[in-house]
């Protein structure tokens, strides 16, 4: 039952949201009401962010991944 894949990361999920909610209680009880509500503020707006960005970072490591390697070489030193 271990080595089914699928519940291995079913139950990888659910231990990084374990964590997670770790990680929250930890800093609502440190951090108090104003600073966790800042706190959750700039955590809203750089997911917001992130999400304004459509996947341009995303694009751009599809397209470097399925192009030729002497096309990629090229690319990579222009990024460079």
């Amino acid at each position: 039952m271990i080595n089914n894949p699928i519940i291995v990361f079913t139950a990888s999920r659910y231990v990084r949201y374990g964590l997670q909610a770790i990680r929250v209680l930890l800093l609502a009880k440190f951090l108090g009401p104003t600073y966790f509500g800042i706190w959750g503020l700039i955590a809203l707006t750089i997911q917001y962010l992130d999400y304004a960005g459509l996947g341009v970072k995303y694009a751009i490591t599809v397209e470097l991944s399925i192009r030729p390697d002497s096309e990629a070489k090229k690319d990579e030193v222009l990024i460079l």
